[in-house]
C-alpha cells in the first residue's frame, strides 16, 4: 500500500516521527504528501522564531507577521540583542574580521577599510535602531499579530557563532543579509565576550523593548538569559505607570521565569565610564515612572511559577553583600514550583532556607552552581553540612546538583558516598540511577575545604577560560574532561 493512500491522520502521525531533513525529503516526493504534511511541518517549525535586533531582522519578522498561516502558529519570540558583541572595535583589534572566509586571505589596504566600514555600519545600525522609537512601534505591531504568543526572551550568541556557515543549530531572522554584507571568517569565541556593564545596559534595553511591545498578550515563559547564564540585565526596569500596570497584567500568569540580573556597584569618583549616548536617557528613572524589580516580580508571580532560575551574574566580588533573599522570601508563596536553579548567588544559609519554605512540598529539581554562603557568625566548615542536613530533612527531590560551592569566598569540594572516593567540585543526584533516596544520598556527603583559599574570582576566571577553549583541547586530559562534565551539567 502506498503512503499516499493512507488517511491524512496516519500521514500526520508518521510525519511527527521524522527529522527535519527527512520531512523535507518526504514533502518533495509528492504533491499530495506535501499538502498532507503541511500542518505537521508548520506546527513544528513555525512555533518559535529568533530575530536580530537590526533593521533587517525586524523587516523579516514583519514579513512573517503578514502571512496568516504562519503568524497563527507563532508561540515563542526570541530577540538576539547584539551583533559583533556590541563593540566598536579599533582597527588593530579586527583580526577576526580581516580574513575572508572565501579565499582565507587576510584583507589589507582598501579591501580592509571597506570591511571595517561595513562592520561599523552594522554595529551602529544595531545600536541606533534599538534606541529608536521606530523599532518600538514596528515591534509592537508585529507582536500584536501573533495571537498565540506566550513566550518571550533574549537569546545570546556570539557573532562568530551566528555567522559560522557550519553551525546548523541556530536559525534567526536577519542572518542572510548579515552574512551577505560581510565576508567573515569564523573564529571560536566564548560567551564571556557577551559580559560587561555596557552589554548589560544593551540587553536591558532590548528586554524593555519587548516589554513595551507586549500589549494584551498573556506570557507564560520569560527568559533573559540562556542555559549558559549569559546575558545579564539590570536589577531594575523603569517604566511609565501605564506601561508598568500593563506589563504586570501580561506577566501575572508566568510559569517559567529565568533571570540573569546585574547589581551595579557604586563607581568611584575618579573613574570615567564611557557609555553610548541615549542608553541612560531610556533606562534611568524619570518622573512619573515606576521601577520594576525582579524580586517584586517573583513575589507577584510565585503562586503560578513552576520553573525559576535566578542568577546574580558573574561579577560577585568580595565587597558585595549577600542578596537580600531573607527580606523578601517571607512574602513569597510558591504553590506549584517544581524546578529551582540558583547560579552565581551570594546569600546566607538562613536566607536560602527561608526562600525554600513554601517550595518544599512541590520542588523536585534543584541546582546550585557557584553559590557562596556568607554566615559570619557560624563555623565555615559546618555551614554546608548543616544546610545539607536541612535539605535531607525538608526536601524530597528527584534530581539535585551542585558545583563550585563556597563559603565566605572559600571554595569547598565534596566527598562522595564513601571515604575512598576523591573529593570533587560537583555532586549530582538522580533518583532513577542513584539506587537510594535523596535523603540517604545527601546525608553521606561531606564538604572538604581546599588547601588554598580559592575565591569566586578564581571560579569565575576558570569557568570563562574553559568556555573559551575548544572542547577537543580540554578533553585531552582527565582534568579537562572533568571541567567539561561540570560545566555541561550546570
Amino acid at each position: 500500500m502506498s503512503i499516499t493512500s493512507l488517511p491524512p491522520e496516519l500521514v500526520r502521525e508518521i510525519c511527527s516521527y521524522l527529522q527535519l531533513s527527512e520531512l523535507q525529503a518526504l514533502r518533495l516526493t509528492d504533491r499530495k504528501l506535501y499538502q498532507q504534511s503541511l500542518y505537521t511541518f508548520s506546527d513544528r517549525y513555525f512555533k518559535s522564531f529568533r530575530f536580530l535586533a537590526t533593521s533587517d531582522g525586524l523587516r523579516n519578522l514583519e514579513e512573517i507577521a503578514k502571512v496568516g498561516f504562519i503568524r497563527e502558529r507563532v508561540q515563542e519570540l526570541w530577540m538576539i540583542p547584539t551583533i559583533f558583541e556590541g563593540t566598536n572595535r579599533n582597527k588593530k583589534r579586527m583580526s577576526d574580521y580581516a580574513v575572508s572566509s572565501k579565499s582565507c586571505e587576510r584583507l589589507q589596504g582598501d579591501k580592509f577599510r571597506v570591511r571595517y566600514a561595513k562592520y561599523q555600519t552594522m554595529v551602529n545600525d544595531n545600536r541606533n535602531f534599538l534606541l529608536s522609537e521606530t523599532f518600538n512601534t514596528r515591534l509592537r505591531k508585529c507582536i500584536a499579530c501573533f495571537k498565540k504568543l506566550d513566550t518571550i526572551g533574549l537569546a545570546h550568541y556570539t557573532t562568530p557563532f551566528l555567522l559560522d556557515p557550519r553551525q546548523q543549530k541556530v536559525r534567526f531572522l536577519g542572518w542572510r543579509r548579515l552574512r551577505d554584507r560581510i565576508d567573515f571568517r569564523f573564529s571560536p569565541q566564548g560567551l564571556a565576550r557577551l559580559r560587561g556593564p555596557w552589554r548589560t545596559k544593551f540587553s536591558s534595553l532590548a528586554l524593555l523593548r519587548l516589554f513595551q511591545a507586549l500589549g494584551s498578550h498573556k506570557i507564560r515563559k520569560l527568559h533573559t538569559c540562556g542555559a549558559d547564564n549569559y546575558g545579564d540585565v539590570l536589577s531594575e526596569i523603569n517604566l511609565p505607570q501605564s506601561q508598568y500596570d500593563s506589563l504586570l497584567s501580561a506577566l501575572e500568569h508566568l510559569e517559567d521565569l529565568r533571570i540573569c540580573t546585574y547589581f551595579e556597584k557604586p563607581i568611584a569618583s575618579d573613574v570615567v565610564v564611557r557609555r553610548p549616548v541615549g542608553f541612560d536617557d531610556i533606562l534611568k528613572p524619570h518622573d512619573a515612572t515606576t521601577v520594576l524589580t525582579w524580586f517584586d516580580l517573583i513575589i507577584k508571580v510565585a503562586p503560578l511559577l513552576k520553573i525559576l532560575a535566578f542568577s546574580q551574574g558573574h561579577y560577585i566580588g568580595h565587597d558585595q553583600p549577600a542578596l537580600p533573599f531573607g527580606k523578601f522570601s517571607r512574602h513569597i508563596q510558591f504553590t506549584q514550583l517544581k524546578e529551582l536553579h540558583l547560579h552565581w548567588i551570594h546569600l546566607t544559609s538562613g536566607a536560602l532556607k527561608s526562600f525554600l519554605t513554601t517550595a518544599k512540598p512541590t520542588l523536585s529539581t534543584f541546582t546550585l552552581f557557584a553559590v557562596i554562603l556568607d554566615d559570619s557568625t557560624s563555623i565555615q566548615s559546618l555551614l554546608w553540612k548543616l544546610l545539607w542536613d536541612f535539605f535531607r530533612d525538608e526536601l524530597s527531590l528527584q534530581r539535585f546538583s551542585m558545583a563550585k560551592i563556597a563559603c565566605d569566598h572559600q571554595q569547598y569540594w565534596i566527598r562522595g558516598l564513601d571515604d575512598l572516593t576523591e573529593p570533587s567540585e560537583s555532586a549530582e543526584f538522580d533518583v532513577e540511577t542513584a539506587g537510594i533516596s535523596f535523603s540517604k544520598w545527601i546525608d553521606r556527603l561531606t564538604p572538604v575545604e581546599l588547601n588554598r583559599r580559592k575565591c569566586l574570582w578564581d571560579i569565575q576566571r576558570e569557568y570563562q577560560e574553559t568556555r573559551r577553549m575548544p572542547s577537543r583541547v580540554l578533553a585531552r586530559t582527565d582534568r579537562g574532561r572533568a571541567i567539561i562534565d561540570v560545566i555541561d551539567s550546570a
